[in-house]
């Protein structure tokens, strides 16, 4: 059964859309066909800080978690009880590679518990199989950004993917302007007036496209960004001079 915690606020299923599905780097390229099957198998829960997600045992990948606020720790724990810890920010996924694997068992050993005020959306396990079913290329995206992650993990290819990003908040910033009638100000807003589509954001930080999509949506689900079409508002303006080093 789907595990419920004690600690978490259960909402109404989400609306806005596929919107918030696209602040996902791992289901930001898909199309939205197949985000309108996710969306509508999904709802939205939110746990305090120090929060019990769920934890090892009670997980049967029922649901895949998305982190789409906040922070988390997953606990992992080994067949020889070795215990691993791993950060989940916004923009993380948990669950979609047991589902994929066909190996629902496997999500036994993992624990998950909030490391602040944070929102998951809650996608079914049945929506993501009958995308993954209705679409190969799907299918190949979903495994080739769990494999990415993996990688990631075992710390390989990270530092590229850290200068990516890094060169991609360069470009934000150099875009930035304060808000009208707020230049002298120490807490001014800071937004970018026409937002450049993600080809022309690839060239400016000498990347891939996919890659800045990518990041963009990062930086969204971590707060930092937040859409205000056609133009982009920066709601971290340090978090995203840090990440620009």
């Amino acid at each position: 059964m789907s595990v419920t915690s004690l600690s978490a606020e259960t909402g109404p299923p989400v609306n806005g859309g596929v919107a918030p599905l696209r602040q996902f780097p791992v289901f930001c390229h898909l199309s939205d066909d197949i985000l309108m099957t996710l969306a509508a198998r999904m709802e939205e829960r939110s746990f305090e800080e120090g929060g019990v997600v769920f934890t090892a045992g009670q997980y049967e990948a029922e649901d895949i978690y998305c982190c789409l606020e906040g922070s988390a720790r997953l606990i992992l724990t080994g067949p020889d009880g070795t215990i691993r810890r791993r950060a989940i920010e916004a923009g993380t996924a948990v669950g979609l590679d047991c589902v994929l694997a066909g190996a629902p068992e496997t999500a036994l050993s993992l624990g998950l518990e909030a490391t602040s005020d944070a929102r998951f959306l809650l996608i079914h396990a049945d929506a993501v199989r009958e995308a993954v079913s209705a679409s190969h290329a799907t299918c190949l995206m979903l495994l080739r950004e769990i494999a990415r992650e993996r990688l990631q993990d075992h710390g390989i290819g990270v530092n590229g993917a850290r200068g990516a990003m890094a060169k991609l908040c360069q470009v934000l910033l150099s875009l930035a302007e304060r808000a009208e009638g707020q230049a002298g100000a120490i807490d001014a807003h800071w937004n970018i007036t026409a937002m450049p589509r993600h080809r022309e954001l690839a060239a400016l930080a000498g990347t891939e496209e996919k890659i800045a999509a990518e990041g963009i949506a990062r930086l969204i689900g971590m707060g930092v960004l937040k859409r205000a079409y056609p133009g982009m508002l920066i709601t971290d303006h340090t978090a995203l001079m840090d990440m620009a080093g």
